[in-house]
């Protein structure tokens, strides 16, 4: 019984990877889309392909994990992204004519309006799966405690009806508590780790965030936060395309 649980947490684990790289493909689009307009360059309009690819790639994968309402939503998201990417050609193809009037009549009237369609369902997608996804490795380590309660008190009723050694009763105890005590560690990982870069995702970062603020708090010290920036990242992704730059 407990395989359904963890299997809905594998599929709501896939589910929210793809709607958070969905999340930073329409980001990208968006940061790529006003750099080609100031500073127009094949490399630009390159690395934005890439970010529609990406954004396609990740709804799409989204439409295969999920049920038939994920897959009737992501249809439409895809449906608004092709007119965005014929919108976007259109717009590129004004600024290399240096047709600014034009540029800017795509840009508000036809760009905008379906790039608002897809940026605001795929956020909300993400936040709402996030949310989903945190719910369920709740109820799947609910179930985890239970079934290790349940374990325990069955072989003990076991023990006392068949007279087993209580030497043998600690063993079992002891390998069942580790395996719980492993997976409830592997479910904590992947709740706080990214998987990109294996460390530590925004979520691990608040919750040291707040143990360090209320540490300083007791202690009365001082708190420093330091911020660390990878030089020249923009421009790999910008030059390049976000893949090569997650790579």
């Amino acid at each position: 019984p407990a395989t359904a649980p963890t299997a809905a947490r594998t599929t709501a684990d896939s589910i929210n990877v793809a709607y958070q790289d969905a999340r930073y493909a329409v980001a990208m689009e968006e940061s790529l889309e006003r750099q080609y307009r100031l500073q127009p360059a094949p490399s630009i309009r390159a690395a934005h392909r890439d970010a529609e690819d990406a954004l396609a790639a990740a709804i799409r994968r989204v439409a295969v994990e999920g049920d038939a309402a994920d897959r009737a939503q992501d249809a439409e998201v895809l449906r608004y992204h092709a007119k965005y990417v014929s919108a976007t050609q259109a717009m590129f193809a004004a600024v290399d004519a240096r047709n600014s009037k034009l540029v800017d009549h795509l840009d508000t009237d036809v760009t905008d309006p379906v790039f608002g369609f897809v940026q605001e369902n795929v956020f909300r997608r993400a936040a709402q799966q996030r949310a989903i996804t945190e719910a369920i490795l709740k109820s799947v380590r609910t179930l985890q405690n239970r079934v290790v309660t349940i374990s325990v008190l069955l072989l003990t009723l076991s023990v006392i009806c068949f007279g087993l050694d209580s030497a043998v009763l600690q063993v079992y105890k002891r390998r069942l508590l580790q395996a719980h005590r492993a997976e409830m560690l592997q479910l904590a990982e992947a709740a706080l780790v990214d998987h990109l870069t294996g460390v530590g995702n925004h979520r691990a970062y608040k919750e040291a965030f707040r143990r360090q603020i209320s540490r300083a708090s007791r202690s009365n010290e001082m708190l420093a936060l330091a911020l660390l920036d990878i030089d020249e990242m923009k421009s790999i992704n910008d030059q390049h395309g976000h893949l090569h730059g997650d790579r």
